[in-house]
This record gives C-alpha cells, structure tokens and sequence, in this order.
C-alpha cells in the first residue's frame, strides 16, 4: 500500500492517484481483520477502527 508515512489527519489529503489516504487506510485496516465500523448520516461520513 503506502510506503511508512504515518498517518494524514486531514480528510483531504489525497494520494498522487486521487484517492483519500483516510479510506485507504480504513480499507487497509479492515482487509487486516480489525474491527472497523462505518456511519453514514447526511452530514457526512464517520469510519472508526480499533
């Protein structure tokens, strides 16, 4: 995936590719197996993960 850069806190960082680096972390996190639990609401998106 990444190379070892830690994590971006903002929502808005995109990778060179145009993906969000927050969603492909939480995707990274639930192919691992750990617990991760998404709400939709119709303000926004919350993905939260162990």
């Amino acid at each position: 995936m990444m190379a070892s850069r830690g994590y971006d806190m903002t929502p808005t960082m995109y990778s060179p590719d145009g993906r969000i680096y927050q969603v492909e972390y939480a995707i990274e996190t639930v192919k691992r197996g750990t617990l991760a639990i998404g709400i939709k609401s119709k303000d926004g998106v919350i993905i939260a993960v162990e």
